[in-house]
């Protein structure tokens, strides 16, 4: 047999290497058999290693042209917009292929032999954020000029558009950095220097096909595993992917986590057991960190999506519930991570991510309002451990000076805001009738001052450091006489915001007027406040509590407004905790509609399963935000405290005294109280009717006629 030896001068293919030539001589291996697996398997993973990447490589059986047809047709739909940066005939292929697909294509060109300068797809770039993708050549094959593919890859990596790569005679001969320069699809060919016809695909979104037949079966085995090193995340993966039934393990860990790791609490209404159980379940998914950069310690982030974030405003609210964990350190750590987190002048950033505190943000100070260290004085009511809080006592004392010293130059008591993005209630803007001012004082951020001072005072006290205690102990009585000498107005019986340049007090009614209800501040004369605003139909009671704006208020819009009329469950869980603690304090004859409004609000999350969204329409409940999962609010404190009615007192003391929810009966089982277990029981089938208090099982107080929402039952905890 004479065999002519051709000698191919084009672009494409080009001839092979005598081992690979000598290699397909070799017998035919059925595609289906473990022979042919190993093969293919291996050539996956030596492609990684020539195309210097560790994401998936897949292999088309097509020309080059056919993987640039499937980037195309896979990636985008008819109609949106792309860039083209072309210089040559194949780059005029991209052109050609979008198009074909019903793509609307910008042109960045140059004449043939001249490469396109990335400054140019830059500015094109930056000047339409509609684009959804970006198309180029690594070098140009029909005239061997490179772009700058790096230069290009960064700029667009800063926005949401795709980034794909023809590289079919680029791989090989130039400098393709695929994981670190943003390139989200690379493709080459076999025919060109090396063996391939791939893509290299982004980093965010993993897309599986699977077809079923009619009346079969298919079996699709999904795992991912995330470590410090690739070694370990396959040690991981291999380790689960051996299990006999993960998901049965899995289902195990759950159901251990809720057994020994929180407290477990079920009712009457299997409603509000789903929402309890449904919370701490959100809590343990939501958590990242732990000896992770700044994440020093597990932190349970605020959402998903663009709220994967550790923000001082909410990471209070998450604490307030994580205390409650059988762990201390479980709550102790996501507040110490804040702590680590702060700035040198005791400020605590606005949000944190495990590699820095300097997030770019619209507002100057960088930070904002936050009830860490109250949440620190609750932790320590809880689990009563003085050693945990020594080291994080200087960094609460530090913030709350940040706040008096900046926050209030003139020693009023009352505490400014610089930006309303610093209240976490972005659109709330106050109203003036002369000049806005640079600043306002306001309610809540004093009212989160005075928390904050008393909490540190009280820490003090514990660590032995009196003159601390007495100094803020002293700027807390200030800010309380300033609230209710300066901030409250006994004509419209509500707190008000103040423009500390003229004393012109503002003429906005928010939900923020609630929150020292918060507090001891307010006496039975201000709780008209209550009635006349909270409980009113025409201002804040409505179906699906609670707006952040009055429905009196020209502002108010509940659709178009972001805080301006939605009802927010971060604002709710203030209000909740709040008017519940004053009507136990202040008046008893308010505790039904306190219970009315916890069943209220705790419907919004229940429609008709648990969730948990952003904001919710105060008139009919419907989710207004486009996701779900939201951690900005607190509820298992809520349900300790005020459904169950495990109140802990500042001296030590245990307080029982429910909201009276029409439950027949509830079960608080396992709480932890400075070394030991708390159960609360209610009508238990075992226990008897009426009230049951154990303390690690033994019976610690038993009120057979007690009622949730009559007398509170006070029990001395034996030392």
């Amino acid at each position: 047999m004479l065999i002519r030896k051709q000698r191919l001068l084009t672009p494409g293919p080009t001839p092979l290497y005598p081992p690979a030539l000598h290699a397909m001589m070799a017998s035919d291996i059925h595609h289906r058999t473990k022979d042919f697996e190993r093969v293919y398997a291996e050539t996956l993973a030596d492609l990684k290693t020539v195309l210097g990447t560790q994401n998936d490589v897949v292999m088309f059986c097509a020309s080059g042209t056919g993987a640039m047809d499937a980037a195309v047709s896979n990636l985008f739909s008819a109609g949106d917009r792309v860039l083209v940066a072309h210089a040559g005939k194949f780059g005029e292929r991209w052109v050609s292929i979008a198009k074909a697909y019903g793509l609307d294509v910008v042109e960045v060109t140059e004449e043939y032999g001249t490469p396109v300068p990335a400054q140019r797809v830059i500015d094109a770039l930056n000047a339409d954020n509609s684009i959804k993708g970006v198309f180029i050549q690594a070098s140009e094959t029909s005239t061997g000029v490179s772009h700058d593919v790096q230069a290009i890859g960064e700029a667009v990596k800063k926005t949401d558009a795709l980034f794909i790569i023809d590289a079919i005679t680029g791989i090989g001969t130039q400098p393709l950095d695929i994981d670190n320069w943003g390139l989200d699809v690379v493709i080459g060919g076999s025919q060109k220097p090396q063996a391939l016809g791939s893509t290299a695909q982004g980093e965010y979104t993993l897309t599986y096909a699977v077809s079923v037949p009619a009346r079969g079966e298919a079996t699709l085995t999904l795992a991912c595993a995330v470590a410090r090193d690739e070694k370990a995340a396959r040690q991981n993966l291999a380790a689960t992917l051996r299990a006999k039934d993960p998901i049965a393990d899995n289902r195990r860990a759950w159901e251990a986590f809720y057994r020994k790791d929180v407290p477990s609490f079920a009712c009457s209404d299997p409603k509000l057991t789903e929402l309890y159980d449904f919370r701490w379940f959100l809590l343990r998914f939501s958590t990242a960190g732990g000896d992770l950069g700044l994440f020093r310690y597990p932190v349970v982030l605020e959402g998903r999506q663009a709220f994967q974030t550790y923000c001082c405003y909410s990471a209070p609210f998450m604490a307030f519930d994580r205390n409650w964990m059988a762990d201390p350190k479980a709550g102790w750590g996501h507040i110490a991570s804040m702590v680590h987190a702060a700035y040198d002048d005791g400020r605590f950033p606005w949000y944190a991510s495990p590699r820095t505190n300097d997030v770019p943000l619209n507002h100057a100070s960088k930070t904002g309002m936050s009830l860490l260290p109250w949440t620190l004085w609750r932790w320590y009511q809880i689990h009563g451990d003085r050693k945990r809080i020594e080291p994080l006592y200087p960094g609460m004392a530090k913030n709350v000076r940040w706040w008096i010293a900046d926050r209030d130059p003139d020693s009023n008591g009352l505490f400014s805001i610089d930006h309303q993005l610093e209240t976490g209630m972005d659109d709330l803007f106050r109203r003036w009738k002369t000049k806005n001012p640079a600043r306002y004082e306001a309610v809540d951020a004093t009212v989160y001052a005075y928390l904050n001072l008393r909490a540190v005072a009280h820490l003090a006290r514990e660590l032995g450091r009196a003159d601390d205690a007495r100094a803020f102990d002293a700027y807390a009585e200030k800010s309380k006489q300033a609230l209710l000498t300066v901030s409250w107005d006994p004509k419209q019986a509500r707190f008000l915001d103040r423009n500390p340049d003229t004393g012109e007090m503002a003429d906005y009614n928010s939900i923020c007027t609630f929150y020292p209800l918060m507090t001891d501040v307010m006496g039975a004369e201000h709780l008209p406040l209550v009635r006349n605003y909270l409980l009113n139909e025409k201002e804040y009671w409505t179906a699906h509590p609670i707006p952040a704006l009055s429905q009196t208020d020209p502002d108010f819009d509940p659709v178009k407004g972001y805080w301006r009329g939605p009802s927010w469950p971060a604002a709710t869980s203030h209000v909740i905790e709040g008017f519940a603690t004053t009507a136990k304090r202040l008046d008893r004859s308010l505790l039904p509609e306190a219970a009315e409004l916890f069943r209220r609000a705790a419907a919004n999350h229940l429609q008709p399963r648990a969730d948990f969204y952003e904001r919710y329409n105060p008139f009919d409940g419907r989710g207004l935000s486009n996701f779900r999962d939201y951690m900005h609010s607190w509820w298992i404190d809520i349900y300790i405290r005020h459904v169950a009615g495990l109140m802990l007192e500042d001296d030590g003391s245990l307080t029982i005294d429910p909201l009276p929810l029409d439950l027949e009966s509830y079960a608080l089982r396992n709480v932890p109280v400075r070394g030991h277990k708390i159960d609360v029981l209610y009508n238990d089938p075992q226990a008897g009717p009426g009230l049951t208090v154990l303390r690690d099982g033994k019976p610690l107080a038993r009120k057979p006629d007690f009622k949730p929402g009559g007398a509170p039952l006070k029990v001395a905890l034996p030392r």
